[in-house]
């Protein structure tokens, strides 16, 4: 059974794909990936043979569609749509052609939403990288199945690809192509990052030792009209740190930065009496 559903529910109602989903999904194939990586953030132990028992499909082929390895054919299109409640119309719009341009842009979207993304990308710039699934989720401490969507993720939009060996290389970790995005979608996928960079900056506090860390703060008070000004600086250094780190071709971890500049002082909205 599988281990996310209520056995007393309805089952018409417990999978059903919601119109966010949808959106956020590239093809049949995007709308399967995120759903197990849903259940997955839900149970970390919830594994691919319990999502292909869910969904009545051979394991080995529900592993072969999510990484990319095989298309979906027709009748197993039909089986996942009627597991996961989605409508006739719902399934011809993720099939159809016209919904097909929207894949890089979602596919960014989730690039810039998920923080290992650009962790796999560096990681691979270390030296001692091994081209395996486990390995690197051991190293981020994420799911094999994270890391094997995010691999082919980021081989479709071009941002790491393969050599003739079949080892995994940086090609393109620039992010001035997420620029063409609209200011809403980068905003929000950027607000869910940042999130999560946060999340990880606090377990660090307990997990990592002072020596392999910093974890450092000021209150200040300023003029706000010197804000820009502080801002230019800190983003400035940001820059700086990274053309340092950039600049040793010898690299065997991969490091978060993460700097927050905000106001702890409330607006007061009612003028006080002089």
């Amino acid at each position: 059974m599988d281990k996310l559903e209520n056995p007393t529910a309805d089952k018409s109602s417990r999978v059903k794909a919601s119109p966010h989903e949808l959106q956020k999904a590239t093809d049949l194939k995007g709308l399967l990936q995120q759903e197990f990586i849903k259940r997955l953030k839900i149970n970390p132990q919830y594994s691919l043979r319990s999502f292909a028992q869910f969904l009545q499909l051979n394991s080995g082929t529900l592993s072969q569609i999510i990484n990319g390895r095989r298309k979906i054919g027709r009748k197993v299109a039909q089986q996942i749509a009627l597991k996961l409640n989605i409508s006739p119309e719902e399934l011809n719009l993720l099939s159809s052609e016209d919904y097909q341009f929207k894949n890089i842009e979602i596919d960014q979207f989730n690039v810039i939403s998920d923080w290992y993304h650009f962790a796999i990308i560096e990681l691979i710039k270390t030296e001692n990288f091994k081209n395996r699934s486990q390995w690197i989720a051991k190293r981020l401490g994420i799911t094999v199945s994270e890391v094997n969507i995010a691999i082919e993720r980021l081989l479709r939009l071009n941002y790491i690809g393969k050599t003739q060996s079949g080892s995994l290389e940086v090609v393109n970790s620039n992010l001035s192509t997420l620029n063409d995005l609209s200011k809403n979608i980068t905003s929000v996928a950027f607000k869910s990052y940042q999130k999560q960079v946060l999340t990880k900056s606090l377990v660090a506090i307990d997990s990592v030792p002072l020596e392999e860390r910093l974890h450092t703060s000021l209150s200040t008070a300023i003029n706000k009209e010197d804000l820009e000004k502080v801002k230019e600086i800190l983003h400035r250094c940001r820059r700086e740190i990274n053309a340092f780190t950039e600049s040793n071709p010898v690299k065997n971890e991969v490091y978060h930065l993460h700097i927050s500049l905000y106001p702890v002082t409330l607006k007061n909205e009612k003028k006080e009496p002089k």
